[in-house]
């Protein structure tokens, strides 16, 4: 699934080839026609990644927007056009260059209105230097749901996908199941700041890298395809840091992988606040048996529930960051 630095390195990308260009548009399969007819023969003035979505700027209030979801990909090449090929959504040209884009989700024209209910509803971006990662903290510590959830709900941090999850909460030893409102705020911008490196870095790549050369096998040279990643789709694999087993479990309807020993799992005297929590985990071959399907903790008297948040809060805080 694209995330947001792809999607910002397509903005760019593009941008250097169209901006200031007229451009023609058509959807060779039908789909997207009324769409097509509406932005050929307009000038294009900027695009601009909001998120995991794309806005073409024609000017006067109108925008093109695109969002890939799980599937969409855009391929590009210099004219002339090829000869449609597969189920080929939408189509942009010039005279020089053209873009095909298949799969994607949405591809619909906005005004100024549908802009804006867009931008009100994408949390901030750790691409943008401007964004505050307060804003999000706000709502992680206004939740009782797992931050793991949390992190792929795209109105509290924009772009963030299925990658960028497991492996900043490894970095940062941080258990996807842990409650939102349980990480410290000091936690929290640690792990903003690692956010900001790695989807920076691959906004300019063009590809996912989040380990540091000193954990790969190979630290010189090109990353090689199996060292780009600590944990996401290692399961049963050694951590690159510790040697235990690295754990998955379905987390928001999507895989979450996480380290058997450096990632702190809730203790039982904690499960008082995780009523939201019902993932169904499965473990490869490790020492460490899944908790999702322990019995329900007794309620406890506020005192004693203040308590484990706070012992929950404190294991996390103590804890030092890994990589760096």
């Amino acid at each position: 699934m694209p995330e947001g630095p792809q999607v910002a390195r397509h903005a760019r990308m593009q941008g250097e080839r169209l901006i200031g260009r007229r451009l023609h548009a058509d959807s060779p399969n039908g789909r997207s026609d009324d769409v097509a007819v509406l932005v050929d023969g307009l000038e294009l003035v900027g695009i601009e990644a909001v998120g995991k979505h794309l806005l073409y700027d024609f000017g006067d209030e109108r925008w093109l927007h695109v969002h890939l979801g799980r599937f969409g990909k855009f391929v590009a090449g210099d004219m002339p056009l090829r000869e449609p090929q597969g189920v080929l959504r939408f189509r942009l040209f010039t005279d020089e260059v053209w873009y095909e884009l298949r799969g994607a989700i949405a591809v619909e024209m906005y005004d100024a209105e549908a802009r804006e209910r867009l931008m009100g509803r994408i949390g901030p971006n750790p691409l943008d230097p401007d964004a505050d990662p307060l804003a999000a903290y706000a709502k992680l510590a206004a939740s009782r749901a797992p931050i793991g959830t949390l992190m792929m709900d795209q109105s509290v941090i924009g772009g963030i996908g299925n990658i960028y999850r497991s492996e900043v909460l490894f970095l940062n030893r941080v258990h996807p199941r842990t409650p939102s409102h349980l990480v410290p705020k000091k936690t929290w911008l640690a792990m903003w700041r690692d956010l900001e490196r790695v989807m920076a870095d691959g906004a300019k790549i063009g590809k996912i890298v989040t380990t540091w050369p000193k954990d790969r096998e190979h630290p010189k040279g090109a990353v090689r395809a199996g060292e780009r990643f600590y944990v996401y789709h290692r399961t049963g694999l050694p951590c690159r840091h510790c040697g235990a087993l690295i754990v998955t479990a379905t987390l928001a309807n999507r895989s979450v992988f996480w380290c058997a020993d450096d990632q702190i799992e809730i203790r039982a005297d904690e499960r008082d606040v995780l009523k939201r929590l019902g993932a169904k985990t499965s473990v490869a071959k490790g020492p460490e048996r899944s908790r999702a399907t322990a019995t329900k903790a007794p309620t406890k008297p506020p005192a004693r529930k203040a308590a484990a948040r706070a012992s929950a809060a404190s294991r996390i805080s103590k804890r030092a960051p890994l990589g760096r």
